[in-house]
């Protein structure tokens, strides 16, 4: 098989390939400088190269333990060094605000724009970030800034991508919402789920599950066949455009971030784990 052959490479060279390089601004952590620290949360090259569009909807999901905050604080300062234009914020948590870049920011607090949410605020952005899965309102008008023209950063609570999926589907279910699925599969670019874990040291190491909607992912959320997208990501390849959560961990334990016990308890799916483990000889 061919993951067998990827990761057989992957023992041998002890490092990510192309596609799953970490990527990070290389800031440290410092109380007075705000920065996030990029040693431990590296988020993979086969999401941030999916950033690089003018347009489109990405999700980023994590539960409330796992600093998903910290990821999109890094996603915000590379965007804000890279691009131009403006960035719309609406979080429960204030977000890093970049002094230096090409890109001007404005934050606005979720649970008091929620009492009078205008949209109509965001047409001249070239980015919105939303923190929260609210409604299917919210979707609505998060599509419609997508089919605008503007890129759309949409994080919320989930334990999983296929769980982040199904819970906005579950939003869209009722009869008569069906064509807001096909307008999400059109807009959806991909997503990112992150975990967190004790490594081996007694610091924090970061896993990752990552979708890109290809042409194949895209057929399974128009026919809302959500469930087969686990079996995709199993049967993944490297040069997929995805990243299943057990090709995550395999990586930390290579490199010796995790122990096996820690991969286990985080997997969702411990016999296929197993399997990996074996064609590694571990």
């Amino acid at each position: 098989m061919e993951i067998e052959k990827d990761l057989k490479i992957l023992k041998r060279n002890s490092s990510f390939k192309e596609d799953f390089t970490e990527k990070g601004s290389g800031r440290k952590e410092n109380a007075h400088d705000g920065f996030i620290s990029t040693e431990n949360i590296h988020l993979p090259l086969i999401f941030t190269e999916m950033l690089n569009r003018e347009s489109g909807l990405g999700i980023l999901v994590g539960n409330k333990n796992c600093k998903i905050n910290h990821s999109m604080n890094l996603i915000l300062t590379e965007l804000g060094l890279n691009r131009g234009g403006q960035t719309m914020v609406v979080s429960r948590e204030t977000r890093i605000i970049p002094k230096n870049g090409k890109m001007s920011f404005a934050h606005y607090a979720l649970e008091e724009w929620l009492l009078n949410p205008d949209w109509r605020s965001f047409q001249n952005s070239n980015v919105v970030v939303f923190d929260g899965l609210e409604d299917m309102k919210v979707l609505e008008s998060l599509l419609k800034l997508v089919e605008a023209g503007t890129l759309v950063l949409w994080t919320f609570t989930g334990s999983s991508l296929l769980n982040g999926l199904q819970q906005i589907f579950s939003s869209i279910a009722a009869p008569g919402l069906h064509h807001l699925r096909a307008r999400f599969a059109e807009a959806f670019f991909g997503g990112i789920c992150q975990f967190r874990l004790e490594s081996a040291q007694q610091e924090a190491a970061y896993a990752f599950e990552v979708l890109m909607n290809k042409k194949e992912v895209q057929e399974l959320l128009q026919e809302d066949r959500l469930q087969e997208i686990s079996a995709l990501q199993d049967s993944a390849t490297e040069k997929s455009g995805i990243l299943a959560l057990n090709q995550s961990l395999i990586q930390l334990i290579i490199r010796r971030k995790i122990d096996i016990k820690s991969a286990f308890k985080c997997t969702k799916n411990p016999q296929n784990l197993d399997q990996l483990l074996k064609k590694l000889g571990i």
